[in-house]
Formats: structure tokens, C-alpha cells, sequence
């Protein structure tokens, strides 16, 4: 998962956490969303985690930008100043999952991460095993 916020210190203590209680988990960070692009593009990641305010490129673009250009990566935003139309924007325009608020819940945000990684890999078996099997139908419908 990548976490992307401006603040080191919050960078580096959800990192710490997040690697603690996630341990197959890895944890990749950026500090703008410019460099979160960009690592997209050199590693696979599942999730991704914004904060909304940011110089430049605020977490809403970027998760916005990450759903055009990399669908199938879960999206998450957080924020010290929640309000209903960010949450709604961030629902419709970056189909962001979750929208967390500072100060970050860690446990919340960790068995969130759980459930929706969980329910990612449900997802991910079920189309391999339909593949499979339409597969196996297309190889006996040939006979």
C-alpha cells in the first residue's frame, strides 16, 4: 500500500504502525502527489491513502488521477477538516472507499485496511477460479 501525505512525521508514524500491525503488509510513502504518480508507475500497489490537503496536488486530484490511470487501486482519504461535500467528492469523483479524519483512529484504520484487502483477495480468487473454469469449458466444448 502507499500512504501519501506532506507531513514526515505522519508519514513515518503510520509507516510504523501500519508495518507493525500489517506485517505482510509493505508500506510504501510519498510526500506529494506528484511522487505518488510517479511511484505508482515503478511498483504494484493495492491501496492507496491520501491526505486531502496538500501543496500542489491536493489528495482528491491525486486519488482522482489514480482512479483514470489505475483502476483496480483501492482508494482511502483522510483529513484534518472533514466536511459532507469533501466526503461527497470523494465518493463520486475519486470513488474513494473510506474517508478517515485526523487524528487518525489507528486500529480503525488498520482493521479497515484488513477488511478491504480481504475482501480484495475474495474478489481476486473468485474471477481466477471463473477464469479457470470457463477455460476448462472452452478446452471440452472443443472435443
Amino acid at each position: 500500500m502507499l500512504v501519501v501525505d506532506d507531513e514526515p512525521d505522519i508519514l513515518t508514524t503510520v509507516k510504523a504502525y501500519l508495518e507493525r500491525s500489517l506485517p505482510d503488509v509493505q508500506v510504501l510513502t510519498a510526500p506529494s502527489g506528484p511522487e505518488a504518480l510517479t511511484l505508482l508507475e515503478q511498483e504494484p500497489v493495492d491501496l492507496v491513502m491520501a491526505d486531502y490537503r496538500m501543496p500542489g496536488m491536493d489528495g482528491l486530484e491525486l486519488l482522482t488521477r489514480i482512479r483514470t490511470r489505475h483502476p483496480g487501486v483501492l482508494r482511502f482519504m483522510f483529513t484534518a477538516y472533514p466536511d459532507v461535500e469533501l466526503a461527497m467528492r470523494a465518493a463520486n469523483e475519486g470513488k474513494v472507499l473510506r474517508f478517515f479524519t485526523k487524528p487518525l483512529e489507528p486500529a480503525q484504520v488498520r482493521d479497515t485496511i484488513i477488511e478491504v484487502l480481504r475482501d480484495r483477495r475474495r474478489e481476486m480468487l473468485r474471477q481466477d477460479s471463473f477464469q479457470r473454469a470457463m477455460r476448462l469449458l472452452e478446452r471440452v466444448e472443443k472435443k
